[in-house]
């Protein structure tokens, strides 16, 4: 259908939500620093993001750490989860972060991370992230694709509350009120055109 594709190419137009920090398994650096693993990704998260700590900050190019950088925030990372494929950070971005995101004037992520004692191999800390265009770890989820994934995510829930709703309408006791049933319909009709990016004058021009 044309129209979900639209909506895709629009969100593509954002920064996402979430982007990818860290891979999962062993994995190592593209100028061959590493291998490097997170033996425990909840470990890693608690001293990432300690409760009442500060939220991380994305910059530009590692400008808050390089001496003489410019340490502009891009955005901050007020969550961190741990996925099948590694560790991902929730962004609020700032209107400059998000613009230079969505202009894709930067395309990747690079991570700041730290290690417990002298096992140089095990990543126990991620202390900040830079936007980039010269990513160590090509291992990562680009934030292009981020984005695009997560507008799939979203255009999928939304399908499954209403296929959801769908299967409580046909499951309608015998003798309940017809009127009240086509309302429902109707207004669940509504809703699938809406998750599908369509307008009533649309829904006969799929294909």
């Amino acid at each position: 259908m044309r129209e979900i594709f639209f909506e895709l190419n629009a969100a593509q137009d954002s920064a996402p939500e979430w982007i990818h920090l860290l891979p999962s398994g062993t994995f190592s650096a593209k100028d061959g620093r590493g291998p490097w693993t997170v033996s425990d990704p909840g470990k890693l998260i608690e001293a990432s993001l300690p409760k009442g700590g500060r939220p991380l900050p994305v910059d530009y190019d590692h400008g808050s750490v390089v001496p003489k950088g410019n340490g502009s925030a891009a955005g901050w990372i007020t969550e961190l989860q741990a996925r099948d494929n590694g560790i991902w950070g929730k962004v609020e971005w700032t209107e400059a972060g998000r613009k230079a995101v969505a202009s894709r004037e930067y395309r990747f992520i690079s991570p700041v991370i730290g290690f417990d004692g002298n096992n140089k191999q095990d990543i126990s800390i991620i202390d900040s992230a830079a936007l980039t265009n010269n990513p160590a770890l090509t291992q990562l989820i680009s934030l292009t694709d981020a984005e695009r994934s997560g507008a799939v995510g979203t255009i999928l829930t939304r399908i499954q509350a209403d296929m959801d709703a769908i299967a409580a309408l046909t499951c309608r006791p015998p003798g309940a009120d017809g009127n009240a049933q086509s309302a429902e319909e109707a207004a669940l009709d509504a809703r699938l055109k809406e998750a599908l990016g369509l307008s009533p004058s649309n829904t006969s021009k799929q294909g």
